[in-house]
């Protein structure tokens, strides 16, 4: 047990599962503008990046991290991993996970299900989708829409008021920091971030060595960061967070890879509905002929529907130490269940969807994001982070040592943003906003919809469509959990989108956020009450926008062989 100590301006903070924070804070005693070695997800030794360049994750080892839908399995273990609140766990959970399941490589429970009820399953369902179904043209199936009634800019007064009520709920429960960014019809209308951005009360030891070796041999070898720090570091001067900081986002990293992949459906590179097994099998050097792995789709993968475990052991309690080496024990140990018949949440599809980013496009994973969607929303410095892999201009989150969830989870959950940059992400996703767009309206809508053929336990409040979590309300976005961090996006029906990003363990569960976020509108005074249910549906002409910026020169890969930096210069 351990008691994290807050600054004598606020409320002492127990935490009772957690008992050392490993994170080497800012130091103070480095240059402006010199190298940091920074570990990618997944690949070999640590490679130099600039100051600046940002990094996150989910994990079932942390409350509200479990499936969206669905509860964890309370009766199982969790392997030796510390014992916090479940990460990484389904996104549309109703209640927080426990401990995720013991042996997820051959048992089916959903640790981590975004849609299922606490104690529930994933249920089977026979049929996949039908032949013969119009995939770009869905039916109006409760999707988000522009409210009738504009919505009106609150004052400066009212978001203080929004802000100060945050500041109560989230800091005094004991969080660390926090960011708030909305836009209203894709227009930025506030941001604000408060608390620290490391606390000066934090005993913050280094990583510990792992000196175990269970990663698949077939898999490239790789040094993580655990190894690279070797003495404890000072608690460092208290830093106040600032808005152009970046916190970690966790598994709202899926959008982020999924809208990627459907650009490559746009541009006919993939097809949604077309077997790609043996593409990530080739990549990854395994054998998929005759296999049910083999007839795996995107639809599949976008959705949750795979077939895949949950494999909680595998991405956060140091399976293996990278994206490839948990993709290559998921590619060998098969499917839980035919693909495209049961929604079961699990970080491996999102893992496995970065290497066929990769495959496909012949580019780094980072790089394909940054020239397909980053750079021409005119967003820089985001970047993959690694677990114990600090930069000056991102907020601490405490993490215990010896873990590497952040390399393993990649393309699934290791990405760092601002608020800010987050609500743009995903009001780029809707159509009718102005800008740059990435998507098609039919596959930015189609985002949005339940799968077809697909069972979810809640299917009357909410569901996961492609690399998206939609409600009944018609809001839509996604959650993310990993230790120490809770982060929302959502996208609300009378243009709101708003993002909050946590540093601490409060709220339990991350979709709590929501509540808390209509609890500061309405405390207030702030005329916009919570989405109510409808069918309408509509959608407009997709934009593009010349915008260019400047990707970080160094920026991570996936694959072996290529590799592990790569510099590239996108004019300004």
């Amino acid at each position: 047990m351990c008691v994290w100590w807050r600054s004598a301006r606020r409320t002492a903070a127990l935490c009772a599962v957690v008992t050392a924070l490993a994170i080497t804070a800012c130091s103070p005693s480095r240059e402006a503008g010199a190298p940091v070695a920074t570990q990618a997800p997944g690949l070999g030794p640590p490679t130099e990046r600039p100051t600046g360049a940002t990094e996150v994750g989910d994990d079932p080892t942390i409350a509200g991290a479990a499936d969206p839908v669905a509860s964890a399995d309370p009766s199982g273990s969790n392997d030796g991993a510390p014992t916090v609140p479940a990460e990484g766990a389904d996104p549309l959970a109703t209640e927080s996970d426990a401990t995720p399941t013991g042996d997820d490589e051959t048992s089916p429970a959903n640790a981590n299900d975004p849609f299922t009820v606490a104690g529930g399953t994933a249920a089977p369902v026979q049929a996949a989708i039908p032949s013969g179904t119009d995939v770009l043209n869905p039916a109006p199936t409760l999707l988000p829409t522009p409210s009738t009634v504009p919505l009106v800019p609150p004052t400066e007064q009212e978001w203080q008021a929004v802000d100060a009520y945050l500041r109560d709920r989230l800091l005094d429960s004991g969080d660390f920091a926090f960011g708030l960014a909305v836009s209203i019809d894709g227009q930025p209308v506030h941001a604000g971030s408060y608390g620290d951005r490391n606390s000066a009360d934090m005993v913050v030891p280094p990583p510990e060595p792992d000196d175990t070796d269970d990663t698949d041999d077939s898999a490239e070898p790789v040094i993580t960061m655990a190894t690279s720090t070797t003495s404890t570091v000072a608690p460092a001067p208290l830093e106040p967070v600032d808005t152009d900081d970046r916190f970690r986002v966790a598994s709202n990293s899926k959008v982020i890879t999924g809208t990627v992949v459907l650009q490559l459906v746009d541009s006919g590179e993939l097809e949604l509905d077309e077997p790609v097994g043996d593409v990530i099998g080739g990549a990854l050097g395994a054998d998929v002929g005759g296999r049910p792995v083999e007839d795996v789709t995107v639809r599949d993968l976008l959705s949750h529907t795979s077939g895949f475990n949950v494999y909680d052991n595998t991405f956060f309690s140091r399976g293996v130490e990278s994206c490839w080496q948990a993709a290559t024990r998921g590619f060998s140990e098969g499917l839980a269940y035919d693909p495209g018949t049961t929604y079961e949440y699990s970080n491996m599809n999102f893992c496995v969807l970065g290497i066929l980013i990769e495959a496909v496009t012949g580019q780094p994973y980072e790089q394909a994001v940054y020239e397909r969607l980053l750079t021409p929303l005119g967003i820089s410095g985001m970047r993959l982070a690694g677990t114990f892999d600090p930069d000056p201009a991102e907020v601490v989150h405490p993490s215990f040592p010896g873990r590497n969830y952040m390399e393993t989870l990649g393309p699934a959950g290791a990405w760092t943003a601002t608020p800010a940059e987050v609500v743009t992400i995903l009001d780029s996703l809707d159509n009718t906003n102005p800008g740059f767009h990435p998507l098609s309206d039919e596959l930015s809508v189609l985002m949005r919809q339940p799968v077809a053929g697909i069972e979810y336990t809640n299917r009357l409040n909410r569901w996961y469509g492609l690399a998206t979590i939609a409600y009944a309300d018609q809001s839509w976005g996604h959650t993310g959990t990993v230790e120490n961090t809770h982060a929302m996006v959502m996208h609300r029906p009378d243009g709101m989108t708003w993002s909050i990003l946590v540093s601490g363990n409060y709220p339990e569960d991350t979709d709590d956020l929501a509540g808390i976020f209509q609890d500061a509108l309405d405390q207030a005074g702030i005329d916009a009450p919570a989405p109510t249910t409808s069918t309408t549906t509509t959608t407009s002409t997709t934009t593009t926008s010349t915008t260019t910026t400047t990707m970080p020169a160094t920026v991570a890969t996936i694959r072996p062989g290529v590799p592990t930096a790569v510099t590239t210069t996108i004019s300004e």
